[in-house]
């Protein structure tokens, strides 16, 4: 219960930023709502050649996408890319975007599209990407070939015993290492 009371914190802190001094990292204002869940819409719909990502085969797995939902009907979304770019996007506004130019945010964002094949046996294809529910969390295995989720509570998910809790953890590690950047 406590790693899920700190990564519930991590996100409160995220949403609260109202400024970064961080050049390199970029804050998605509020008001760009749209703008975010659009991103977020794009990287589902896309191959890995609109990002000039180069993966070894059509099935290699080059993004993966975190989203959990909460109680009030809002959802956040960790994005991590095989070139080691991150962000994080708030489904009532605002994020974080940017975070290739650290060699933290970079080794994050990688290990986490890296170990997310392991868990494709876990996953089922979809062409549909909707927000998670309240307390559900979605991991969407991006490759050339599709999009495959996974999926769990996160009560479940967060514990170290769940078959998915390694990914859970690499995609909580990403976005500290972009909350820690944002916050230098």
């Amino acid at each position: 219960m406590n790693k899920l009371k700190y990564f519930l914190f991590s996100i409160i802190l995220i949403s609260a930023w109202p400024s970064f001094s961080q050049e390199n990292i970029k804050p998605v204002k509020k008001e760009a709502v749209r703008s975010t869940m659009e991103l977020r819409t794009e990287l589902l719909n896309s191959k890995s050649a609109k990002y000039n990502l180069k993966p070894s085969s059509k099935s290699e797995p080059w993004a993966v996408i975190m989203d959990l939902g909460f109680p009030d009907g809002g959802s956040f979304s960790i994005v991590g890319l095989s070139d080691g770019n991150g962000s994080i996007y708030l489904s009532s506004g605002g994020g974080v975007i940017g975070g290739i130019s650290h060699n933290n945010v970079v080794i994050a964002a990688k290990n986490l599209v890296k170990y997310s094949e392991q868990y494709l046996p876990l996953t089922t294809k979809v062409d549909n990407y909707p927000l998670p529910k309240s307390n559900i969390v979605d991991f969407y295995i991006i490759s050339d070939n599709g999009v495959h989720l996974a999926k769990g509570n996160v009560n479940n998910i967060s514990s170290e015993k769940h078959e998915l809790y390694g990914m859970f953890y690499l995609a909580n590690n990403l976005m500290t290492q972009l909350r820690t950047v944002a916050q230098q």
